[in-house]
């Protein structure tokens, strides 16, 4: 092999190093903090996250207040300003939605 060979076949190595690393980086990131879920610490993301995959299921706030047991005018409230809401209630909500979510010490 040429030294041109050797090259390419190293920069190959450290380039298929370099996407493990980020790999096992963002395994271990997802298993701390789930991506695919919310940070409970942004209400206001939280609001356009739970309105918008509201509208990606296609449930009306009427379903979706026969399916938690919540009031239409807790769920106006939840969807408007979480903040606003009791805990629980929001837990529901992101349950019944699909969303996953953490909250952290």
């Amino acid at each position: 092999m040429n030294t041109d060979s050797m090259l390419k076949i190293r920069h190959e190595i450290d380039e298929l190093h370099k996407s493990l690393v980020e790999t096992v980086d963002d395994l271990e990131s997802k298993a701390t903090n789930p991506s695919d879920g919310v940070d409970l610490n942004d209400m206001n993301e939280l609001a356009k996250l739970m309105k918008y995959k509201r509208k990606e299921i296609g449930i009306s706030m009427e379903d979706l207040e026969l399916q938690t047991s919540l009031s239409y005018s807790t769920l106006k409230r939840i969807f408007s300003d979480p903040s606003s809401a009791r805990f629980s209630s929001v837990i529901i909500v992101l349950k019944e939605l699909g969303i996953n979510s953490w909250a952290e010490k």
